[in-house]
């Protein structure tokens, strides 16, 4: 007969054997495998850069993150910033800024309302493109929230071309500062790195792709080659969607480790997680209510089940296991701490705590964005809700 202890231990051997062996190689090989953002910076006869930023109800970060583009070091670059409707200070924030900067230099749009079967962030992305000067060649996406080094887009042109890319993505230094965000954003972080092998970008017969909302930059001919945001107007996970259609068009990939040049702080609370999150997650593990209930069990199970079990042993006084369990518990967090944080700015004592309940958090998210997307047939992001067009983009 099977008893809960022996149910317990096996549980235990699969969570370390999954941590410790599985995991181990693919994540150190997987991130050996990706490259620094180069030193080298452009030189004379640099191609001319619009960076386009789509903005909503980012008063929080917004200026900073225009600031930081307009004080780029590029010798032919425009910056266009398209506020998508802001409900708060955004609007006059970007209009501030506008009004003291070189009209040459930045751009600022207030764009209608996005039309029927466009997310509003590739509808602004969109609008942003058509007000870009004729002489650009290459187009940097960005969000509103991203800080970037003064050199960054100089040094990115620069590598890009080098390596003859035609889609380049820098993985930015995220900040964690909250609870959530340290139990929840390690965890997705890790899974990522797992997920993408930078060895098999360009392989056409590798599902790997890579696009990222912080730091997408591609050759304008590329982009219009495969029909441009209108192209994946209805995408909720859009940055990958461009590095898919890159892929597909026969376009070199190449992924780069950023570190401080590009930063950024995704979420400041947990309803802002929870929304954030919601948004994409059934079209990320491939849609449907299959994939979803798989997720929501295994997330718990590869993340918190340590936890779980060694309070469950500690109340019934099995000490030997509910000690097994606990030091399972610190390893894999320490494991996680020292992988994720070539990624992000954590709090390892938050991390450590908090990252079972992350587990729990992710499974939640995963059923809710199933829910609306599979039920009610919606997207609700930014105050909007919005009938959910097929999605093209599947990462699993």
């Amino acid at each position: 007969m099977i008893t809960p202890p022996a149910i317990a231990w096996t549980l235990l051997a699969l969570v370390a054997l999954l941590w410790f062996v599985l995991w181990h190689r693919k994540f150190w090989s997987h991130h050996r495998a990706t490259p620094r953002l180069g030193r080298a910076r452009v030189g004379p006869g640099a191609p001319f850069v619009t960076v386009c930023v789509p903005a909503r109800d980012e008063e929080r970060y917004v200026g900073a993150a225009v600031r930081s583009l307009i004080a780029q070091d590029y010798p032919r670059f425009r910056v266009v910033v398209a506020n998508d409707r802001s409900t708060d200070g955004t609007a006059a924030i970007l209009d501030g800024i506008a009004r003291d900067a070189d009209p040459a230099r930045l751009t600022v749009l207030h764009v209608p309302e996005p039309p029927e079967g466009w997310m509003g962030k590739c509808h602004a992305l969109h609008r942003a493109v058509a007000a870009a000067p004729p002489e650009t060649e290459f187009y940097l996406f960005t969000d509103a929230d991203v800080i970037h080094r003064p050199d960054t887009l100089s040094r990115s042109v620069a590598q890009m071309m080098e390596e003859r890319a035609d889609l380049f993505a820098i993985s930015p230094r995220v900040q964690c500062v909250g609870a959530w965000e340290n139990a929840l954003l390690p965890l997705f972080m890790h899974l990522g790195v797992i997920q993408i092998d930078p060895r098999h970008l360009n392989d056409p017969e590798r599902k790997e792709i890579v696009g990222i909302g912080a730091f997408t930059l591609i050759r304008r001919s590329m982009y219009e080659s495969w029909g441009g945001h209108r192209r994946i107007r209805g995408e909720t996970i859009d940055d990958m969607a461009m590095g898919l259609l890159t892929k597909r068009a026969g376009g070199r990939l190449l992924l780069v480790r950023g570190g401080a040049a590009v930063r950024l702080r995704m979420y400041t609370s947990l309803q802002g997680i929870i929304a954030g999150f919601e948004k994409n997650m059934h079209t990320a593990v491939g849609g449907g209510w299959d994939r979803a209930i798989g997720g929501a069990i295994f997330f718990p199970l590869a993340h918190a089940s340590p936890a779980i079990v060694a309070i469950a042993a500690a109340l019934c006084g099995a000490w030997p296991l509910a000690l097994a369990a606990l030091a399972l518990h610190a390893a894999c967090a320490a494991v996680l701490v020292a992988r994720t944080r070539h990624y992000l700015a954590i709090r390892p004592a938050l991390v450590a705590i908090m990252y079972p309940a992350g587990a729990l958090l992710a499974a939640y998210i995963l059923l809710l964005s199933t829910y609306h997307a599979r039920q009610r047939g919606v997207v609700r992001w930014r105050g909007r809700e919005i009938k959910r067009p097929r999605q093209m983009t599947k990462l699993s």
